[in-house]
């Protein structure tokens, strides 16, 4: 049983060398520098007021974020025609949408000098909400909707 054991052993050993020897570092890929393969874009959980924390009907509220970004290499070609959009809204207990105020207006991320911008919203919790969300999207200018990211926060209402 050592034998085979020994036997089946060298054989890894010999194609993981035979796998080395075909590779060269011409075949090998590397990494893409920034801006990546793929558009991210992430609101701060260090938003004001934090994430989770209850919101009382009727209550107004001023709601200050941080959103970062990165662009794939095309998207960074045309940031002149793309924007951050920021909207908050309320779910009810249907899980229906309910208006919470009016969009933000978007931020230019041509005139953008970095990747993270810090926004507020200024919204007034209505009495039929059980659920404040806050979206963050990339859309292009004017607003077309293929949304290339999105993220959101939520607040629960009591």
């Amino acid at each position: 049983m050592a034998h085979v054991r020994l036997a089946f052993h060298v054989i890894l050993l010999m194609f993981a060398a035979l796998l080395l020897a075909e590779c060269s570092s011409d075949s090998i890929p590397s990494s893409p520098s920034g801006p990546f393969l793929f558009t991210q874009l992430k609101i701060g959980k260090d938003a004001v007021p934090a994430p989770g924390t209850f919101l009382t009907r009727g209550q107004n509220v001023v709601l200050h974020l941080n959103v970062s970004y990165t662009l794939t290499p095309e998207e960074t070609a045309f940031r002149d025609s793309l924007a951050l959009y920021i909207q908050a809204f309320g779910r009810d207990s249907t899980h229906a949408l309910i208006s919470v105020g009016s969009p933000r207006d978007s931020i230019l991320l041509g005139s953008a000098t970095k990747n993270i911008l810090p926004d507020s919203l200024s919204i007034s919790v209505p009495q039929n909400v059980v659920l404040v969300t806050v979206e963050a999207f990339i859309d292009s200018i004017p607003f077309t909707n293929p949304v290339a990211a999105i993220d959101t926060l939520a607040w629960p209402v009591h």
